[in-house]
């Protein structure tokens, strides 16, 4: 049976449940015939299906019969149950929707059937998730349904060698981290040879917590680097004169903006700090950008927020993980900057080689999909920046939380004594509570408060995910208190009791009414207070939410509001302040929109370049009629020294000498130029014949110099580092470039048809740099022999 889908998400349409009702009854069809096979049986399905793929049957008419199967093979696993929730999620992800499903309703389960039933084309398929820890787990928990049907699983974690990732990339499901898969697809267009390559190519991806890596993440940047040159003295120099400017008096900060203009006044305090007459002579070089960089680092990223120093080092802090990345390198000089603040040594610059932004690399997949916890804000986003539907799946059971309206508070103090004292007050009753904070500092004043309470409570502040992991699983145990930072963030539901609960226990609980989840403040996307509410009651069960807010809220802060002075000392009930709120997130939401639309009109042009130089360096390595690009490049150099040399409408005008020795010099021999005689544009023609001829010949010579054996390699060698090298520096140029057009806005102009402007002019003269590289190195390298 073919299954018909509808176009686009469905969004819960009585269209889109009859499908999907047929999906299930069609599945449902084949499980009394999977339940009677042995786990052999099941496990030779799997090369039957592909057999019957590879002559040509559509996925969607085997999908009923693969979905029964893997429901089948899953219930024979102790911790895996696919239900018809994730049956709809796994159609969904199949058909390339992004899918909202509940976190209890355990959602990467829904992987399993979608990555089994592409994974029969022979096509990869990858999962991709925010951290090690994450691909771990989703690949030992389920990746043994699986390998009980016969498929290869791979996990890329740690510190793998290459030749241990290109093993696990040659498996038919591999989990791992984000930031990996970017940098292994950057790191394979720089190999100098095809079998050097570690992926095998980008066929169905699945992504873990769609919303905080598609959306929040999508201007994140993977870079591969080289180590450049040693660190300019002035880097510490600026560290100092940073220090010593005042905000709101020589630069001001553009909190939505995220960056830091300075201002007349802080030029003129910069010179006189530094002893110089203008900061932006050109013999001070990069000065300018060095002042913008510390102040950057000064106002924009601080210590426990978005890095740490670890073992003398600055590494950044995922601000929602609360994890570690060891292998980040802040771009564009403010690494160095943020390292000269916190008085370390400061680190050799790095030179760019690749790089490749999350949206870029997502938009690569053949097809790509992905499973949040909320689409409820992020519908246009997804179709904006990766042309993807949405589509919510439904609890298998209804929803009985409470939401109880939002406390508002005269001021921190207020908010911090009224959260402790609840959590005081339902501990004392018996009933489980998770406060949400959203830092270690937050959480170690909240402990602090609750401990002269007399409460009891565990904190996940400054832990690993593994001890993270440990310390939710008993969030939902009686009378337990639980202090988790960045609480919408961690990937996991909570159960009522814990492993020793009996059912009494259990009814207990649900009695005292569940899980209180507390937030110390609503977020600026409402994504994110949506997925901390789904922390309390799972499916079926009863839970409860409260959120506390104060003035100096970031959410808040952005409209300046409320007015404090009309707050009493105790926290109040306010519907107006929670509507405003909602409004504030909404109009936050909407300019996020239209700052990613802005984002993306530069991204594409990017990204077209990049394509175009990966494209040109994939077919140098295969080795694809090299030879006739060869002819082409040295046609195209020798025309242009053809036009250089021979301008003017009067042969008397022409540069005959410097030819010839510009030509001895390329090629390497002598070359002859014929007598002309005739008109300017005969004259012209004649000239231009022979020396295209002299490069024929001397080209003939030179692959007869280097020899059949080693002429492939060395045009291989040649081109690939001609192309490297000047990418590497166009990708600088073009950092260069954005800061530039970035003052068109300041001045009225059009930044972005500046930037579309110079970026396609730039490029065309760095493809022309490229050709006249590789041909200059193919004549002048020496010769060195593969025996």
């Amino acid at each position: 049976m073919r299954v018909r889908w509808l176009r686009g998400g469905g969004f819960g349409t009585s269209k889109a449940m009859r499908a999907d009702r047929r999906m299930l009854d069609a599945v449902r069809g084949f499980e009394a015939a999977m339940e009677a096979r042995s786990d052999e049986e099941l496990r030779r399905l799997t090369e039957l299906f592909r057999r019957r793929v590879a002559e040509g049957e559509p996925l969607d008419t085997l999908l009923p019969e693969a979905f029964a199967t893997v429901r089948e093979a899953a219930r024979r696993e102790s911790d895996v149950d696919v239900t018809d929730a994730h049956l709809r999620g796994a159609a969904a992800l199949h058909r390339g929707l992004i899918a909202e499903m509940h976190p209890a309703e355990e959602p990467m389960t829904a992987m399993v059937p979608a990555a089994y039933l592409n994974a029969l084309t022979g096509e990869p398929v990858h999962v991709l998730t925010r951290d090690e820890f994450t691909a771990r787990r989703h690949a030992t928990r389920l990746g043994g349904v699986l390998e009980r049907l016969g498929l290869e699983t791979g996990v890329l974690i740690g510190d793998m060698t290459r030749e241990a990732r290109r093993a696990a990339y040659v498996a038919d499901v591999v989990f791992g981290v984000t930031f990996r898969f970017c940098s292994d697809y950057l790191s394979d267009n720089l190999v100098m040879a095809e079998d050097e390559r570690v992926q095998r190519g980008l066929g169905f991806a699945v992504v873990d917590e769609a919303g905080a890596l598609m959306i929040d993440d999508v201007q994140t940047t993977t870079v591969v680097s080289e180590i450049g040159d040693a660190p300019s003295p002035w880097i510490k120099t600026f560290a100092w004169v940073a220090a010593g400017l005042r905000r709101d008096v020589d630069y001001q900060v553009v909190e939505k903006e995220s960056r830091v203009t300075v201002s007349e006044a802080g030029i003129k305090r910069a010179e006189s700090l530094l002893g110089i007459d203008d900061l932006y002579n050109p013999n001070y070089g990069l000065l300018v950008r060095f002042l913008e960089s510390s102040l950057e680092a000064k106002e924009l990223y601080h210590a426990g927020e978005h890095y740490v120093v670890h073992d003398g080092a600055v590494v950044k802090l995922d601000q929602k993980s609360g994890t570690l990345d060891l292998t980040f390198h802040f771009g564009d000089g403010l690494h160095r900057a943020i390292e000269a603040k916190e008085g370390l040594p400061v680190s050799q610059d790095r030179q760019t080689g690749a790089e490749i932004t999350r949206w870029a690399y997502f938009r690569l997949y053949d097809k790509l999909a992905g499973l949040t916890g909320s689409v409820s804000t992020d519908r246009d986003l997804y179709r904006l920046l990766y042309r993807l539907d949405v589509t919510v799946i439904p609890p298998q059971v209804p929803l009985l939380r409470v939401d109880q309206a939002d406390l508002f508070c005269r001021s921190d103090e207020v908010k911090w004594r009224g959260i402790a004292d609840l959590v005081a007050e339902r501990h004392l009753r018996g009933q489980p509570v998770l406060v949400d904070v959203t830092s270690d500092e937050n959480a170690d004043m909240l402990g602090a408060m609750l401990e002269a309470r007399q409460v009891a409570y565990r904190s996940t502040a400054g832990l690993t995910p593994e001890e993270e992991a440990e310390i939710l699983a008993g969030v939902g145990a009686r009378a337990a208190v639980t202090i988790v930072v960045n609480a919408p963030y961690r990937a996991t539901h909570i159960r009522l009791g814990d492993a020793a609960s009996t059912a009494e226990d259990r009814d207990e609980l649900i009695e005292l009414g569940g899980l209180l989840v507390i937030g110390s403040e609503r977020r600026l996307l409402r994504r994110d207070d949506e997925l901390l509410a789904q922390l309390a009651g799972n499916p079926g069960e009863p839970g409860e939410t409260r959120f506390f807010m104060a003035p100096k809220d970031p959410l808040l802060v952005k409209e300046k509001m409320p007015p404090s002075g009309l707050m009493p000392d105790e926290p109040m009930y306010g519907a107006p302040l929670s509507r405003a709120s909602l409004k504030i997130q909404k109009n936050y939401a909407a300019l996020l929109g239209e700052k990613y639309k802005e984002m993306l009109s530069q991204y594409e042009i990017d990204e077209a370049h990049r394509a175009e130089v990966y494209r040109w360096r994939n077919q140098v390595l295969s080795g694809e009629d090299l030879d006739a690009e060869i002819r082409g490049h040295l046609t195209a150099v020798l025309d242009r020294y053809v036009s250089r040399f021979l301008q003017g409408v009067s042969p008397w005008a022409w540069q005959l000498d410097e030819l010839r020795t510009a030509l001895r010099n390329l090629l390497g021999r002598r070359v002859v130029l014929p007598e002309a005689s005739g008109d300017v544009t005969s004259q012209r023609d004649i000239l231009t014949a022979a020396v295209r001829q002299a490069g024929e010949r001397a080209l003939a010579a030179r692959m007869d110099e280097v020899g059949a054996e080693d002429w492939p390699r060395m045009r291989r060698t040649v081109l690939v580092g001609a192309i490297d090298l000047h990418w590497r520096r166009f990708l600088s140029e073009q950092r260069d470039l954005l800061e530039a057009v970035n003052l068109e806005t300041i001045h009225g102009g059009d930044p972005l048809a500046r930037y579309r402007k110079d970026s396609v002019d730039r490029f065309t003269a760095m493809t022309r740099l490229i050709e006249e590289k590789a041909i200059e190195e193919l004549f002048a390298a020496e010769v060195e022999s593969s025996q």
